[in-house]
């Protein structure tokens, strides 16, 4: 029986190694534009046709509470759907899109009384106008209420903006440009103290931290040394307060706040 020889090793490499198929390139992950939360919907089923036969799109909805809640697939229904709200002065609460998101830098090293009209002509003097500035204020401290010498910038994102990190020179001061920290935990609106939404697409009433009533923080007349009672409002409450300070923790319920009761008061 004749048998063929054995194959040399530049045969074998040959044989072995076989060119792979192309690659087809990954399609890009589809990242919907965020949901809107509509507050006090009386017939929610023809509220979300009304939405269906303007926008011209389909899309779900979702019945939470006394409100609704819709999730658009495009920009065009999220923006169509939006204006609709502006229009007819609905509460309602909705985040940005990721496309329309600004970039935030601040400036180091001007002084506090600096104009920020000023900084801004200053900026696009030296970029020739080649950056996207939005707008510009100054910082202040949390605690003393104080500008600082830090200015906060606001960028649209582009590869052209990424230049304003190389500025090392502003109105005759030495300055240094950096990207704005971000803020760790989920984000908080600064107008109904809710969490997961940011106040700047916010259209519900606004909720005082101080006593609870619908108006801004800010307006309000009551005196921050007071007793603490507007937490009562916004939180459920079982035992007495323990400090006055309305935005101290030790305001909160000993329930809440995580801490126990000595032995001697709950007697």
């Amino acid at each position: 029986m004749v048998t063929d020889p054995p194959a040399s090793g530049n045969d074998r490499n040959e044989i072995a190694i076989q060119p792979s198929p192309p690659k087809t390139p990954e399609a890009p992950e589809f990242c919907p534009p965020p949901l809107l939360t509509i507050d006090n919907i009386v017939n929610s089923a023809t509220f979300l046709k009304r939405l269906l036969d303007m926008t011209k799109e389909n899309f779900i909805g979702r019945v939470i509470g006394k409100g609704l809640r819709i999730y658009p697939q495009t920009p065009q229904a999220y923006h169509a759907i939006r204006k609709s709200i502006d229009k007819e002065v609905l509460e309602a609460y909705t985040n940005q899109l990721n496309e329309e998101k600004e970039h935030k830098a601040v400036i180091r090293g001007m002084p506090s009384d600096s104009l920020p009209q000023q900084i801004i002509e200053a900026l696009l003097d030296i970029t020739l106008s080649f950056i996207t500035l939005n707008d510009c204020h100054v910082m202040t401290n949390r605690k003393t209420g104080l500008p600082m010498p830090i200015f906060l910038i606001y960028l649209s994102k582009n590869d052209a903006n990424i230049d304003v990190y190389n500025i090392k020179e502003l109105c005759y001061m030495k300055i240094i440009v950096e990207t704005l920290n971000k803020k760790h935990g989920p984000a908080l609106c600064f107008r109904c103290k809710g969490f997961f939404h940011s106040s700047k697409y916010f259209t519900r009433n606004s909720k005082c931290v101080k006593c609870g009533k619908p108006h801004l923080t800010r307006d309000c007349k009551r005196p921050s040394d007071t007793d603490a009672t507007a937490r009562a409002t916004i939180l459920p409450i079982t035992r007495a307060t323990r400090r006055t300070h309305s935005t101290s923790l030790h305001s909160l319920p000993k329930s809440i706040s995580g801490k126990r009761e000595p032995e001697n008061e709950k007697r």
